[in-house]
């Protein structure tokens, strides 16, 4: 009879505690303690600037691509090209810090003097233009220019080359077209040989010489005073 009594009065015994359970990482997996660029996860180089598609170490790792000699090139220019050989030699030390081949180096020469063979055929048609507007304008000119070019002109410049200049001037004046056909240069040569000529037709009808000014110039310049202009 006591002990049920006791066992009405005692409190009913405490449950235990479960054990907290551990709560997995997200899918299962541990917390990643690296990234995608982290060494361990290249792929075999393939991500790495610093190795070769072929997985062997670039430039920068290794010693044995320092003692690789540069390709000597035999480069070809087209026959009667003038070539400056310190050009010639700064062109091969960039083709060669390209690393290009033979093959490579010549196409980039053949590229190069094709280039500068139409820059030059080009700047050749513009100064053909320049020149061919001097000569229009001389031709043009009231005083210089048409009839009197030959009569009065040509005898004028040439008198005053004559007196004051030289034999490497006339040159100039006949073959070169920056002088010969540059109407300013005729036309300060024309007024210093405008008395020279008129003395010397003086001097000419006084000693029973050819009167004419074209006849005069025949005796003076028989070379010069049959080319055109």
């Amino acid at each position: 009879m006591a002990d049920e009594v006791l066992a009405e009065v005692a409190p009913a015994a405490t449950p235990a505690t479960p054990a907290t359970p551990e709560i997995p990482a997200e899918g299962g997996a541990e917390t990643p303690e690296s990234t995608l660029f982290s060494p361990e996860n290249a792929d075999d180089g393939a991500t790495d600037p610093a190795k070769t598609s072929d997985g062997k170490a670039g430039d920068g790792d290794t010693a044995e691509d320092g003692d690789t000699e540069p390709v000597e090139y035999d480069i070809k220019f087209p026959e009667g090209s003038e070539v400056d050989e310190e050009f010639l030699g700064e062109f091969k030390g960039l083709m060669q810090g390209m690393d290009l081949s033979q093959d490579q180096a010549q196409n980039l020469t053949d590229f190069y003097t094709n280039m500068q063979a139409k820059m030059q055929a080009s700047q050749d048609a513009k100064w053909a233009k320049v020149v061919e507007g001097w000569k229009a304008e001389i031709k043009a000119d009231p005083e210089i220019g048409g009839d009197n070019f030959y009569k009065i002109t040509k005898p004028q410049v040439f008198a005053a080359i004559k007196e004051y200049g030289s034999d490497e001037l006339r040159g100039m004046i006949e073959n070169d077209p920056l002088f010969g056909d540059n109407i300013h240069l005729i036309r300060f040569f024309k007024k210093a040989g405008e008395n020279l000529v008129e003395d010397q037709s003086v001097r000419g009808h006084a000693s029973g010489g050819a009167g004419t000014q074209e006849e005069l110039d025949r005796k003076m310049f028989p070379k010069s005073h049959n080319k055109d202009a």
